[in-house]
């Protein structure tokens, strides 16, 4: 038994301008691309930066606890020494 039907293609042909990307299309993808790329370089410089200052806040952050805590115990022995306050105004 042979089958009498016409065997139909299912393969269209496509348009050219449908086969793939145009040059002007890739020349616009790789600007895209060249920007981004310069882009991110720029973010990472920024994004060190900004960890450089975060490091230096807390190293700041922690001298001004140090001087802070000096402060108190300065302050505290000058108040335990009422001699010293009693000297201070008499010489005054």
């Amino acid at each position: 038994m042979v089958d009498p039907a016409p065997i139909i293609s299912v393969d269209s042909v496509k348009p050219k301008s449908e086969e793939g990307l145009s040059g002007k299309d890739i020349e616009v993808i790789e600007d895209a691309l060249e920007k981004l790329a310069i882009q991110k370089k720029s973010l990472l410089l920024e994004k060190e930066s900004i960890q450089e200052l975060k490091t230096e806040l807390l190293d700041y952050s922690e001298d001004v606890m140090e001087m802070n805590e000096m402060v108190k115990t300065k302050q505290a022995d000058i108040k335990l020494s009422k001699g010293a306050r009693r000297l201070y105004r008499a010489v005054n």
